[in-house]
């Protein structure tokens, strides 16, 4: 099937590929080097052939630039159009809201399997990364709190909107977590396979019914 989706600009492929060699010079500093803190802004921008205003401009720290991080985000149309409906499965919708927040963010399936051993060889990064994801999940659980104080699904026995966002979320996060560790076994899943399944064991263990298909 020939692809007739809009082709990106210009400005996005050359924005691509300064990002791609931004991390593709940290990440390879960084396998060469014993320790991180001899890797440094000027060594990677240098073997980017970017400037260090350039290099802020894509990544706010050298551990980032290493790990691919972006910073989370959730664009105006996907948080205008996020409900929490009484009738809706709430956990299933925050499990993907927040799934596609760090997918966005994070690396892509070509990376992880580099960052695991980044991670391995500097042990440090993995705070930089649960750092990222408490991000991802303070950013999805404002979302949430809102969305639930403007639903006209019920809150009973005294919890606020902000407690029950919060519980959401983490339920979403270790509902992702179980699934990426899956993805270990199953390097070959597709990772959104490994989701859909992840959400069904919830499920089970919980005896969690949705009332409503996504």
């Amino acid at each position: 099937m020939t692809d007739t989706g809009p082709k990106p600009s210009l400005r996005s492929r050359k924005r691509a590929r300064t990002w791609t060699a931004i991390h593709s010079a940290a990440a390879a500093a960084a396998l060469a080097h014993d320790r991180l803190a001899d890797v440094t802004i000027e060594s990677i921008v240098a073997e980017a052939d970017v400037s260090a205003r350039t290099f802020f401009n894509y990544f706010a720290s050298k551990e980032d630039a290493v790990l691919g991080l972006r910073a989370p985000a959730i664009d105006e149309r996907t948080a205008a159009e996020f409900t929490l409906g009484a009738d809706e499965d709430a956990v299933e919708k925050v499990t993907r809201l927040l799934f596609d927040v760090l997918q966005s963010s994070g690396p892509g399936p070509e990376q992880r399997e580099r960052n695991a051993e980044l991670t391995c060889r500097h042990p440090e990064l993995a705070r930089r990364r649960m750092a990222h994801v408490d991000t991802a999940q303070s950013l999805v659980s404002d979302l949430v709190a809102e969305k639930l104080a403007e639903s006209d699904r019920p809150v009973t026995g005294g919890v606020g909107t902000r407690e029950a966002a919060q519980m959401l979320v983490l339920s979403a996060g270790a509902i992702i977590r179980f699934a990426m560790r899956s993805s270990i076994a199953e390097p070959e899943a597709d990772v959104e396979t490994l989701v859909d399944r992840a959400l069904t064991v919830f499920r089970e263990v919980t005896g969690f019914r949705a009332t409503a298909s996504r």
